[in-house]
């Protein structure tokens, strides 16, 4: 957010208090300018935060100045905010959800991708992908032996497997009883088998 010959301040991907590293005269900052995405590093010299070095993330430049993307998994969603826990366990990211991006598919668990702007200072959601390599779909049909509004139990195939699944929020079960035949497709989030659509089997 500003630079020069012995100065360089950042402000955070994450929207935190921006950092000010003091530039010394071994480390050549000519070349930044301001709206580039930069990864800094420093050290304290006299109590004092001495850049070290700086690399400008060039496929990020110009025209995609503030674009704020993360790896992660949803920690919290709701209709208006989403919050990302990153991949490398750093401080979660929170971002608004504008009336333009729906959000409605995501649950809490859910691997994604998800690109970020700044708009009026705040750091919006602009979109987002699931992470298909981190999840996999399972469909199984089969009698249910259990059902709760939390976790489903079905005995399937022949009877001799029986698999005990997560119901999410989203999903209604109510209407189930044991012994219903069913059609469940189902989802392994961070190993964990979780329904995302269930149907009676006539």
């Amino acid at each position: 957010v500003a630079v020069s010959a012995t100065s360089l301040e950042i402000q955070p991907g994450d929207q935190a208090t921006p950092v000010t590293f003091v530039v010394p005269s071994n480390v050549n900052v000519s070349s930044i300018t301001t709206g580039a995405r930069v990864h800094a590093r420093g050290t304290l010299v006299g109590g004092v935060l001495t850049l070290s070095s700086v690399r400008v993330q060039g496929h990020e430049d110009s025209g995609d100045a503030g674009v704020t993307q993360v790896d992660g998994t949803v920690s919290a969603v709701s209709a208006t905010s989403l919050t990302v826990q990153p991949s490398d366990a750093s401080t979660p990211v929170v971002v608004a959800v504008p009336t333009s991006v729906n959000v409605s598919t995501l649950q809490v668990g859910s691997e994604i991708h998800a690109t970020a702007t700044l708009v009026n200072g705040v750091l919006t959601l602009t979109n987002f992908e699931s992470r298909q390599g981190e999840s996999s779909t399972v469909e199984l049909s089969g009698v249910v032996a259990a059902v709760s509004a939390t976790s489903l139990t079905v005995l399937a195939g022949d009877a001799s497997k029986s698999v005990v699944l997560v119901v999410p929020a989203g999903v209604d079960v109510s209407s189930l009883k044991v012994n219903d035949h069913v059609d469940v497709r189902a989802t392994t989030l961070n190993g964990v088998l979780t329904v995302s659509r269930v149907s009676l089997n006539d």
